[in-house]
């Protein structure tokens, strides 16, 4: 199966390849860790109608994303399952994390999204270095 475009009906299989977890028992597991994408659709939902930012559970998410799927497919699957408003915040996190692709465009939908062109969230910036 080609998986340089991604779609609503590919998406899962996608996240089935790359998926990597030792301990997995069930599918169960593998439905919660693809189910991160949510949660961290949901806490960037909560900081932009009410500007309280949960980063260290947002980065929690995203570890453990990318401990089971792989720094390309985590990136990947948020951009693929979010609406282009929360692309900075996408970004943002992926850059502070060290996680951002190398390479500068990541395929979504017939579309190519080009990292570039997303701009960084500087307030979310100044809390992310506040962690360090």
């Amino acid at each position: 199966m080609n998986f340089k475009t991604l779609t609503t009906d590919n998406y899962v299989m996608y996240a089935m390849k790359a998926y990597e977890n030792p301990h997995c028992k069930c599918l169960g597991e593998f439905d919660n860790d693809l189910a991160r994408i949510q949660y961290v659709k949901r806490l960037f939902n909560k900081y932009i109608s009410t500007d309280v930012l949960r980063e260290r559970l947002i980065i929690n998410h995203i570890v453990i994303m990318t401990n089971v799927f792989g720094t390309k497919v985590t990136a990947r699957l948020l951009f693929f399952r979010m609406e282009e408003y929360y692309y900075a915040l996408i970004k943002t996190f992926l850059l502070y994390l060290n996680l951002l692709p190398l390479d500068d465009e990541l395929i979504k939908n017939e579309t190519n999204l080009n990292l570039s062109d997303i701009t960084m969230m500087d307030d979310v910036i100044k809390i992310l270095r506040e962690l360090e």
